[in-house]
C-alpha cells in the first residue's frame, strides 16, 4: 500500500523476507532510523537513545517483526518517478532512503462506549467469546514512533505517514462486522506541530498523562482520539 508525495512515499514494512540477509540490512535501517528519532527529537519520545543503543538485534528483530504492528516507512524515491523502481519491493525498500516512521498498533476489540476513552487499546477489551452484542464493539487502534527526520520536515511527509494509516484501517473496516474504530496517539504537550496536524485531521486532545522516563525526565503527554466509521 503506498501514498505518494512529492519524490517521497509512503510504504508498509514487510513482514516476510525471502532470505536472512534481506532481513537483517532491514533491521539495520530499522535500528538506525530509530536510533535518529530517539537522538534528535529525546523530548518526544519516553524511551531514550541510551536505553535502545545497547539493544540486542534479537530486541530490534522482534520490535521490527512484532504481531498487530504495521510499520509505515516514508522513504525518498531515487527516480522521483512516484513509485518504488525495483520488482522486488523489498529489496526496493532496502535501495530507498527512509525519512519517517509510523507504527500502526491494532486492532483490537474494544467497547465503543469503553469509558474513559482515552486510552482505547487498554480499555476493556472484548473477548472472543463475549455475549456483548456486535453494535457495542468497536476495532482500536494506536499509532506510535511517529517520526520525520528533520532535513526532511515542512514537505508533507508526516500529514503523508497519518493519512496512510488513515488509509489503513479503513481498508480493515471493510473487512469487519462492524465498521466503528477508534484510532489513539500520544504526543508530547510541547509538540505543538504534531499536536496540530492529528488534530486537523480530526483528532481531538482527550486525556494528559504524567510520565517519568528511565533517565529521570519528566513528560507531559497529551492523548488524541479520533472515531472513525460511526
Amino acid at each position: 500500500m503506498m501514498a505518494s508525495r512529492s519524490c517521497f512515499t509512503v510504504v508498509t514494512m514487510p513482514t516476510h523476507y525471502k532470505d536472512d540477509a534481506l532481513l537483517q540490512r532491514s533491521i539495520d535501517k530499522y535500528r538506525e532510523l530509530r536510533l535518529k528519532s530517539l537522538k534528535s527529537d529525546p523530548e518526544s519520545f519516553s524511551s531514550t537513545f541510551a536505553s535502545e543503543s545497547g539493544r540486542p538485534v534479537n530486541f530490534w528483530t522482534n520490535r521490527m517483526l512484532r504481531p498487530g504492528a504495521r510499520h509505515l516507512l516514508a522513504v525518498e524515491l531515487s527516480n522521483h518517478s512516484g513509485a518504488l523502481s525495483v520488482a522486488d519491493e523489498s529489496q526496493a525498500i532496502l535501495e530507498s532512503k527512509w525519512v519517517g516512521m509510523l507504527v500502526l498498533l491494532g486492532p483490537n476489540s474494544i467497547a465503543s462506549n469503553s469509558s474513559p476513552p482515552e486510552k482505547t487499546l487498554s480499555g476493556r477489551l472484548v473477548e472472543d467469546n463475549t455475549d456483548a452484542k456486535i453494535e457495542a464493539l468497536a476495532s482500536a487502534y494506536h499509532m506510535a514512533g511517529f517520526y520525520v527526520a528533520p532535513e526532511h520536515r515542512g514537505h508533507g511527509i508526516g500529514g503523508a505517514l497519518v493519512q496512510n494509516a488513515m488509509e489503513v484501517i479503513a481498508n480493515d473496516c471493510e473487512e469487519m462486522p462492524n465498521p466503528k474504530a477508534i484510532c489513539t496517539v500520544g504526543t508530547s504537550h510541547t509538540n505543538l506541530v504534531v499536536r496540530r496536524l492529528f488534530k486537523r485531521i480530526g483528532f481531538e486532545e482527550v486525556g494528559e498523562d504524567q510520565l517519568d522516563t528511565i533517565d529521570g525526565r519528566h513528560l507531559t503527554e497529551i492523548t488524541l482520539r479520533l472515531d472513525l466509521g460511526h
